[in-house]
Formats: structure tokens, C-alpha cells, sequence
């Protein structure tokens, strides 16, 4: 049975291929998976399906789907662990599991005071920039599950052509040495002493 997650900017889905449907208590929000990103651009399962790794940029996060919690010490570089860039930067990681709440509670001794504004008030509309429309914009993305199938076709339809170009030129080499140690035809050399005398 293969499944797809399908991510959208704060929920995701999980899709069945056998049943060509969505799983029932599903969308789900994002937050399940902790401290991953706002809206990732993607997400991929191990090997051994252990852990989902999503990414967002050239960071990446663990998600251990056996505990069901994200690792710590994420987010780390793709650049650095994957594709093996020695020179790349490490992001900061994420060192407290908690979720900080967006807001501080208001505590009765504060009021008046403007620390506990809404974060709007005092902005018009109109001064926002104009970037909020691009974060509006939501990117589904599929996921599969890789097999071994598809590794092991990978590599035959990389070994069998090298292995025919290699039959190929050992048989041009054959060839070219062949007739490279023949000598003329001795019909074609005694036509050529007939010839002298007459000439």
C-alpha cells in the first residue's frame, strides 16, 4: 500500500493510491509534528520509515515517527549532511521543545499600558507590504515512499548498456587487430610483378 501526504500551508492530507481516497480523519494541522516549518515544501520518509525528514529552504527537520515528537538539534543544513558542502553554514537549531506562546498574557497590574496592543492597531491597511499575497499563496506537494524495486531497476538500466558498450568496443578492437596483422592478398602481389615486365 502506498500513501502520499499532500501539504498545504498549515494542514495535510494523507491519500491511499489502493483506495484512490483521502484517509477519513484527515486534514490534519501541521502542528501535530511539533517544531517542523510553517508550510514546508516538502517531506520524505526514511528507509526504514523511522523518521520523516521535511524540509523548507536548505534546512531539513527530523520528525521520529516512532515517538511521535520531532528530534532535537533541528534544523540542520541539506547543504552540509546531504549533499556533503563542507563550507556551508549551520542554521541555529531549535534548542526548547516547547511551542512559545505568540502572545504574553495580560496581567491586571499592566493595564493601560501598550505593551499588550494588538500587533494592528495603529497601521492601516494600506502600509502592509505587499508580500502577504506571495504567503497567501498555498503549495501542495507529493510525497512517495520509495521501494526497492526501484533501485534495483535503477541499477540495471545502468549496468546492462556500459556492459553492451564494452561488448562493442572489444569487438571494434578485434577487428582493427585483425586486419592490421593481414598482409596483401598474393594474387594482388604477383599482378604486380606481371605488370613490371610489361611495362
Amino acid at each position: 500500500m502506498y500513501s502520499f501526504i499532500l501539504l498545504s500551508v498549515c494542514r495535510y492530507w494523507r491519500y491511499n493510491e489502493e483506495t484512490r481516497t483521502t484517509d477519513r480523519d484527515f486534514p490534519k494541522p501541521i502542528e501535530r509534528w511539533g517544531k517542523i516549518p510553517h508550510s514546508p515544501k516538502g517531506a520524505f520518509l526514511s528507509d526504514d520509515s523511522a523518521h520523516t525528514y521535511f524540509y523548507k529552504g536548505s534546512n531539513y527537520w527530523r520528525f521520529d515517527n516512532r515517538k511521535s515528537e520531532p528530534e532535537k538539534g533541528y534544523p540542520r543544513s541539506i547543504l552540509k549532511d546531504f549533499m556533503g558542502c563542507v563550507g556551508a553554514p549551520d542554521p541555529k537549531p531549535d534548542t526548547d521543545t516547547e511551542q512559545e506562546p505568540k502572545r504574553k498574557p495580560v496581567d491586571p497590574s499592566d493595564r493601560g499600558r501598550d505593551e499588550h496592543k494588538e500587533p494592528d492597531s495603529g497601521k492601516d491597511k494600506d502600509s502592509q507590504p505587499d508580500n502577504t499575497e506571495e504567503e497567501d499563496k498555498e503549495l501542495n506537494v507529493v510525497v512517495t515512499e520509495a521501494d526497492n524495486e526501484s533501485k534495483v531497476m535503477t541499477l540495471i538500466m545502468v549496468i546492462v548498456p556500459l556492459l553492451l558498450i564494452l561488448c562493442i568496443l572489444v569487438l571494434i578492437y578485434g577487428i582493427l587487430r585483425t586486419l592490421q596483422k593481414k598482409e596483401t592478398p598474393r594474387a594482388l602481389v604477383h599482378c604486380k610483378r606481371s605488370l613490371q615486365n610489361w611495362v
